[in-house]
């Protein structure tokens, strides 16, 4: 390969021609001498033929190598070609406008109608969340996109369906949806008929605290109230003994134009948490190495409130403690902050707590304490701060030791800070674990 392209179709174009079968020919060797270029993103999305431009699943496909792709067929990275390309997905821009706009258009050509959410999942195109990033709802996005064709919908109505798009319907967490589409289609939901469905569907079954806080949710209890009165949100949903929507608010959320979209965002949220659902991988809320902002954590842990602006790198708060690391952090940081957090091995995890923080510390005493409070410590990483600002789930981890020792700070004055050594429940994963300790 020698003629550079900007286009994944043209990539996959050009490997095709070596790919023509002839009599005597067996097997084909491809190098690609271009790599070098903005877009060099595209080379993984051409050879292993997701169409999602999601920068997590891209990753993942290229971390994994051969794996990931069906038959006999081998690919091989070298480690700078790696880190071109991983420098490229970081700082590609693949949810512009225009890109959006692109592949709305594409669909609807293709379907002779305007296309809905569950249309790009079911045709294996674009991460169709990608949209409601962008816009706040995919019906924003429409309306911004193919004005002539768009629905319309009251301001009221656009921001109800913003606030489930956005706070509710992301698909990282089920039980809300399960809830929500239970009490459109009748007029109450017992806590036994929400288990039959976890149940029957995910094998598992959920206790009241988390029913009690889907429900918070739904009524906008977890955002800040400044964001629950511009959604317009009020207390619609009782909880109280069998669980009831407002019949006002039903109705509201049952007009035609609006349950249309919404319904379409139901979907979404269960078929995208169904397709990463994997039993062996769930782990009481979470999935073993996929990504959750700050926001899913505290939602996901029946937090009452959602705290993503205080958690910083840890926040112990109703029996549970996430961590949050940045695997490889900025140079320019401060040194107070430039804490040595590293896998020993993949069973093992040090972590440093924050500076000024010593062995007698109420959150130390709490970590150490683990085991007699049940506090669940959950370790969520990201590579860098170049991935964004979501975090892999890792697994629980347990503290086997801890140590007091000192960090430097700001002109060169010594701090104290904690080490722990965390045990962790589920040994990492080999592609995970090297993706994290490479030097890409």
């Amino acid at each position: 390969m020698l003629r550079p392209t900007q286009s994944a179709i043209i990539f996959v174009q050009q490997l095709g021609r070596g790919l023509r079968k002839h009599f005597g020919k067996e097997y084909l060797t491809v190098i690609d001498f271009i790599g070098n270029y903005s877009n060099n993103y595209l080379v993984p999305i051409a050879l292993y033929g997701d169409r999602s431009y999601n920068k997590d699943t891209i990753r993942k496909m290229l971390n994994t190598g051969s794996s990931s792709i069906p038959g006999c067929s081998t690919v091989n990275f070298d480690r700078i070609t790696k880190e071109r390309i991983y420098r490229s997905i970081d700082q590609a821009q693949i949810r512009r406008f225009s890109d959006l706009k692109h592949d709305y258009q594409l669909l609807e050509y293709e379907l002779g109608r305007a296309p809905m959410m569950m249309d790009f999942l079911d045709i294996g195109g674009r991460e169709p969340y990608a949209f409601v990033d962008y816009s706040g709802s995919y019906y924003n996005f429409v309306k911004k996109a193919d004005p002539d064709n768009a629905d319309v919908l009251t301001k009221k109505e656009a921001d109800l369906l913003e606030f489930y798009s956005k706070e509710i319907l992301n698909g990282k967490r089920c039980e809300e949806t399960v809830i929500l589409a239970m009490l459109l289609e009748k007029e109450s939901a017992t806590r036994d008929e929400i288990n039959n469905i976890m149940n029957n569907n995910y094998g598992f079954v959920i206790g009241e605290d988390t029913i009690v806080s889907a429900v918070r949710n739904l009524n906008g209890e977890f955002i800040k109230d400044a964001a629950a009165r511009k959604y317009g949100i009020t207390h619609n949903i009782d909880a109280a003994s069998d669980i009831r929507m407002d019949g006002g608010h039903k109705e509201i959320l049952k007009k035609s134009t609006l349950y249309k979209y919404l319904n379409d965002m139901i979907r979404y949220s269960f078929k995208r948490f169904k397709t990463d659902y994997d039993k062996t991988k769930y782990r009481n809320g979470f999935m073993l190495y996929k990504k959750y902002s700050r926001r899913d954590v505290c939602r996901i842990l029946n937090w009452d409130r959602n705290e993503e602006s205080t958690i910083y790198g840890y926040r112990i708060k109703h029996n549970t403690c996430p961590i949050f690391v940045t695997y490889n952090k900025k140079e320019d940081i401060s040194e107070s902050t430039k804490y040595e957090d590293a896998f020993v091995n993949p069973y093992i995890f040090s972590w440093m707590t924050r500076s000024r923080v010593r062995l007698d510390s109420n959150e130390a005493i709490d970590i150490n304490n683990y085991k007699n409070s049940g506090l669940r410590i959950s370790l969520f990483i990201k590579k860098s701060d170049a991935e964004g600002s979501d975090f892999y789930y890792m697994g629980d981890v347990t503290p086997q030791s801890s140590s007091q020792e000192e960090i430097t700070g700001s002109g060169g004055i010594k701090l104290p800070i904690v080490n722990f050594k965390f045990a962790m429940h589920d040994e990492v994963e080999e592609s995970m674990y090297n993706y994290l300790e490479s030097s890409i």
